[in-house]
């Protein structure tokens, strides 16, 4: 920024590449040497109905009394409301008798007032890098000038260019009147602008699907061998004998020997069954005489040793009593052969018994194997219906991404809670799945998991996808209906009720989208109201009490009624109300958090206030959104521009979102544009290639599309290079004349640029009006002096004792702030004229500037009268769960 050099540099250096020196010098000799000379702003005395021709006809009355005195003025701008003479002219003695004359006007009632202005840092900076591009064989400073005297390269001559002589009375562009789109005509729309970014971009979604459909069948080959199947299969995979001494369970590390008169074999007492009482196996003595088992003496005498060392058994023990008719078994549940092994010895036991067989005879024996079957199998992925849900769920949860975005803080945001919610939803409904089939009865199991399809559906989308999947795969049997698979797809047991889970769920996000869009409002008694908190009452400022009167009454294009917004404990915006006609440039000025972006989205419709509304053209924003929006247009503060896209691509896609006709309407807006914003030359030049500037152009380009009559500009021409920042503020007016225009901007030199009306708010409106109601304020005029000795200083003071009231401005010791003439206070008489006659009688300073008090001045004055802080500074209480 040229105005931090200005109010900080003692000495002011201008380089051009490649390191070539084009001026130095003090900002005050700088200004004296190579500026153009003083600007005057003259207003016109209001009237309730401002005619262009009477503005023209006063301006030209103006320069033909003014030229006589300054010969080079011209006039560089005319409104309704007032007009811009540079005139070219350094001379002190010439401006003071071209003040004369205004004043002379002034008194006899053809002008309201008017302002000197002096010339900046910036407008040498750019008229310097214009006459480097002429003149690139300047000189370099001699070794012999003096510290502080002014270098350039060469003669800086006037470009008559920038001041037409001829008054022409801008235009507004002809442009077609945009109409309200459905949203199936914008979904059109942004179909077929995909279609013109995939010409040029067609790789990337090409490698995307293809990486995404290689994923998809990657389960085709692990399950391409099964067969479906509902009916179980009897055919076993092996056979374990559960008869003792050739079962399993009483082996241990390999050990398959089980006779116990082999020396060599070693029987861990852990697979050793405990048999009670002692001889509870005599009926098939004959028949185990090799098993090795270890005797209790009765029924007790088991329980308390399974209790003794339960941790060392690992097979268990039974005790049965023939003549009592008496058994018991006892068996670790964790080997699944233990059991079965001691039921069989148990059920021989009891056979022998009864059969009466005696030692020696023959016994007869069950012969129990285990012979584990094969589950019932799926016939693997079905691509076809498991891919068409796949394409719903893709739809249905982009639609609910949406739906979160609505409610939460950011796109990162509403990304976690989406992804989050979808996890534990997975998770919760696969759980109820493996629970169900683990502890209900099987009878039940299939009604259960139906019940659990059909409710925990409803709450999140992924649900169906899950069912789907599983269905798919076969898993579960949900593919079966008794022992026969299920023949209709679209049946509600199988496919059915995920797809229409899916598509209900569609339609449902889709049309809580539109209603959002279309300016839906719950009803009062189902909207939870914070309590407000109670503030201390507060005086309104007069200008701030006048605007809320006249927008209440007015008919402007866009009109702010005492809106008000809460984000919690926070009160973003409290009462605010403004209204721009056409033809304005409003400017909202204010410092950091103090509710200017906060009303901007108001404006625009993307935040609902929390009291008051908004009218564009008469039409709601918060009750008719989507009628609203055809008379706004908007420019962002960061430029939403598609790098596979053109400037004329750009500009067809939105003129078709704004309801321009394919044809001839739309190229004829197009085509004005292009040539309105300087931009025909790079009509067919891809967006992304543009210079930073021309995207800004670009940008405002599509915020004219369709011709609204309100547009809002969010920070125009931030971080711009100070010739482009020129050019752009010089676009901005040719195509923005019989519009309302509100403008956000931390640049207070765009804001004095571009606006003829400012409010500065902070979070309610602190002032409003037009830049001269709000100058009136502070009658003020800075006059920079350049006091580089204490020398120097002393003489500014003795110079500025003769002017009365001046004092040193609050920002920096090398101002001074002279108060004029002020209508509400007749102590101060001075008037401009007067004061240009003290500064010219003087021999103290010969380089010196005059500039009226500046917007910036203005601003931090009206922000420390009423206290204001910056976002940060103020204390704000949390509540104790948001410290969790």
């Amino acid at each position: 920024f040229l105005d931090e050099a200005d109010l900080l540099g003692d000495n002011v250096t201008v380089l051009a590449a490649p390191g070539r020196l084009l001026a130095e010098g003090t900002p005050v000799s700088l200004k004296s040497t190579l500026g153009e000379g003083y600007t005057i702003v003259v207003t016109f005395p209001a009237t309730s109905d401002p005619e262009k021709d009477r503005a023209f006809s006063t301006a030209q009355s103006l320069v033909n009394k003014i030229v006589p005195k300054a010969e080079h003025a011209r006039v560089t701008q005319v409104t309704e409301t007032n007009a811009t003479f540079a005139l070219r002219s350094k001379d002190v003695h010439v401006v003071r008798e071209v003040l004369e004359v205004l004043q002379t006007e002034q008194a006899a009632g053809v002008i309201a007032g008017y302002e000197v202005h002096g010339t900046s840092l910036e407008d040498i900076f750019i008229r310097l890098m214009g006459s480097d591009t002429k003149h690139s064989d300047g000189h370099i400073a001699e070794d012999g000038e003096k510290e502080g005297e002014v270098t350039a390269i060469a003669p800086v001559e006037s470009d008559p260019r920038e001041t037409p002589t001829k008054l022409e009375e801008p235009k507004p562009l002809g442009l077609s009147n945009g109409r309200r789109t459905w949203f199936y005509q914008q979904a059109w729309t942004v179909y077929r602008k995909r279609l013109l970014i995939l010409r040029r971009a067609w790789l990337g979604p090409l490698l995307a699907m293809a990486i995404a459909c290689s994923g998809a069948c990657i389960p085709l080959f692990f399950m391409k061998d099964r067969v479906k199947t509902c009916t179980p299969d009897f055919v076993p995979k092996y056979t374990t004998s559960l008869m003792l001494p050739w079962s399993p369970a009483i082996a241990f590390q390999g050990f398959s020997n089980f006779t116990t008169s082999s020396e060599d074999s070693v029987y861990s007492d852990a697979y050793t069954p405990i048999i009670a009482p002692p001889n509870a196996l005599e009926p098939l003595s004959q028949f185990f005489t090799s098993v090795r088992v270890n005797t209790v003496a009765d029924r007790q005498a088991l329980l308390d040793d399974i209790k003794t060392n339960a941790k060392n058994i690992s097979l268990g023990g039974m005790f049965i009593n023939t003549a009592g008719n008496d058994s018991l078994i006892t068996y670790e549940i964790s080997e699944f052969l233990s059991g079965p092994t001691l039921l069989n010895l148990a059920s021989n036991v009891w056979l022998a018994s009864a059969s009466g067989s005696t030692p020696g005879g023959q016994t007869p024996v069950i012969a129990a194997n285990y012979r584990p079957f094969a589950a019932r199998s799926g016939a693997g992925l079905d691509p076809m219906k498991w891919g068409f849900t796949m394409v719903l769920y893709g739809y249905t949860g982009i639609l609910f991404a949406y739906c979160v975005s609505l409610v939460s803080s950011s796109a990162l945001a509403a990304f976690s809670i989406v992804a989050g919610y979808q996890v534990i939803m997975f998770m919760l409904y696969l759980s109820a799945y493996m629970l169900t089939l683990t502890y209900a009865l099987p009878s039940k199991t299939d009604s259960y998991m139906s019940i659990i399809h059909y409710t925990m559906s409803l709450l999140a989308p992924i649900n169906p996808l899950v069912r789907s999947t599983l269905i798919s795969v076969g898993l579960f049997s949900l593919d079966c209906e008794g022992t026969h698979t299920e023949t209709s797809p679209g049946s509600m047991a199988y496919m059915g009720s995920p797809i229409l889970y899916l598509i209900l769920y569609g339609f449902l996000l889709f049309a809580i989208l539109v209603a959002v869009d279309g300016g839906f409002a719950w009803p009062a008694f189902l909207t939870f109201h914070r309590k407000p908190k109670q503030e201390k009452s507060r005086d309104v400022p007069e200008d701030v009490a006048r605007e809320t009167e006249t927008v209440e009454k007015s008919d402007d294009p866009l009109r702010v009624l005492h809106v008000s917004k809460r984000f919690g404990p926070n009160q973003a915006v409290d009462d605010v109300s403004f209204g721009v006609a056409r033809g304005t440039i409003c400017a909202l000025l204010g410092p950091n958090g103090a509710g200017k972006t906060t009303t901007f989205n108001v404006i625009r419709g993307d935040v609902s206030p929390s009291s008051g509304d908004v009218l564009l053209n008469g039409m709601s924003i918060t009750r008719k959104s989507a009628a609203a929006r055809v008379y706004l247009g908007v420019c962002p503060q960061f430029t939403a521009i598609d790098s596979q896209l053109t400037v004329r691509e750009h500009l067809k896609v939105y003129g078709m979102l704004k309801g321009l006709q394919s044809g001839g309407e739309l190229e004829t807006n197009i085509k004005t544009l292009l040539e309105a914003t300087t931009l025909a030359p790079y009509a067919d030049r891809l967006a992304s290639k543009l210079s930073g500037g021309n995207q800004r152009k670009l940008a405002l380009a599509i915020a004219l599309i369709g011709n609204p009559e309100v547009v809002l500009i969010d920070e125009f021409s931030t971080g711009i290079a100070p010739d482009t920042k020129r050019a752009m503020w010089v676009t901005l007016r040719k195509v923005t004349p019989g519009k309302s225009v509100v403008i956000t901007t931390h640049s207070m030199e765009e804001a004095t640029a571009l606006a003829n009306k400012v409010g500065i708010i902070a979070r309610r409106m602190l002032a409003v009006g037009t830049t001269a109601e709000l100058a009136s304020r502070y009658p003020y005029y800075e006059i920079h002096l350049s006091t580089r000795t204490r020398e120097e200083y002393i003489r500014a003071q003795q110079l500025m004792a003769r002017i009365p009231g001046a004092r040193k401005a609050d920002d920096i010791a090398t101002r001074w702030e002279v108060p004029l003439q002020d209508p509400n206070n007749a102590s101060h008489s001075m008037t401009l004229a007067e004061l240009f006659t003290i500064l010219s009688d003087q021999d103290d300073f010969s380089e010196f500037s005059v500039d009226t008090v500046s917007l910036e001045s203005i601003f931090l004055k009206i922000i420390r009268e009423n206290q204001v802080k910056e976002e940060g500074e103020e204390n704000h209480k949390r509540a104790w769960w948001r410290c969790v």
